[in-house]
């Protein structure tokens, strides 16, 4: 551990050093940041975006007549394109002055289906990722997908269907946090043997309170299975203690449906939690 940081403390002091020595000014302004993710995306691939700001939260909207093909997956030159302004979001975000600590970029099939992907990252991540710090794999659980149908989005080409709001740390790592769970129940390796029926997880700002609920029905026995609410609590504490070391919360509370079990544990229960 102590290498490590200590790796990491050099690697940073030597970029700093190296930014110093040459000057080196931010291409981007965070003042001008809508215009340019807006400019970027326009000038360099032809990409008509909207783009507003909610204190620390930069959105991305794109509106596409066909998101979704035949089969019901991504149309393939849509993909290809929000692969290019969530690069353009990208070159912004690690050339400017101040950024933003949270992107969540939107993409709407305004014409079919009113289908709406959201993609939201956490932006200390993927300067993480981009100095190495975090392997892609790493850095791909850390963002979180999430798609679903909205008719409203049908005809919407400014994004007016969407709500904008300024995310905070806590309620981004109950996403992830849930999302997790979903991933390793649904994985090839395990999922013809669990039914994730319900695995979500949330925030209370006012009792500073996570809570997870979970609803996992194992379909086939196989020796050495994870245990869903076991699972759930190392996922937890992994993204809460280890991961983003959170303070600002005071509690975790996990439910299983399946099971009827339900634990509270206290910040420093949580912290010291061991699987061992």
């Amino acid at each position: 551990m102590v290498r490590k940081n200590l790796k990491i403390f050099f690697l940073l002091s030597l970029l700093i050093l190296f930014s110093s020595c040459l000057d080196i000014e931010p291409t981007y302004q965070r003042k001008n940041i809508e215009s340019a993710i807006k400019n970027l995306c326009k000038e360099e691939y032809n990409l008509k975006v909207e783009v507003e700001e909610a204190e620390d939260t930069i959105w991305i909207y794109a509106p596409f007549n066909n998101l979704i093909d035949e089969k019901g997956e991504l149309d393939r030159k849509v993909t290809e394109e929000i692969g290019d302004i969530i690069l353009s979001l990208q070159r912004v975000i690690l050339s400017i002055d101040k950024p933003p600590k949270f992107y969540i970029f939107v993409a709407s099939d305004i014409k079919k289906t009113g289908a709406d992907l959201i993609l939201i990252g956490f932006i200390p991540d993927l300067v993480k990722f981009q100095l190495r710090f975090i392997s892609r794999g790493e850095f791909l659980q850390r963002r979180y997908l999430n798609f679903g149908i909205n008719p409203q989005a049908l005809g919407d080409e400014k994004g007016y269907h969407i709500k904008k709001f300024n995310l905070d740390l806590e309620h981004f790592t109950a996403l992830i946090i849930g999302q997790q769970i979903r991933r390793v129940f649904t994985s090839p390796e395990y999922k013809e043997y669990f039914e994730v029926k319900t695995a979500e997880a949330g925030f209370n700002s006012q009792t500073k309170e996570f809570t997870i609920l979970i609803d996992i029905e194992k379909k086939k026995y196989k020796p050495h299975l994870p245990k869903p609410f076991e699972e759930a609590l190392k996922t937890a504490q992994y993204y809460i203690c280890k991961v983003y070391k959170l303070k600002n919360f005071n509690s975790l509370r996990i439910e299983d449906l399946d099971s009827g079990k339900i634990k509270v544990l206290s910040k420093k229960a949580l912290q010291e939690l061991s699987f061992d």
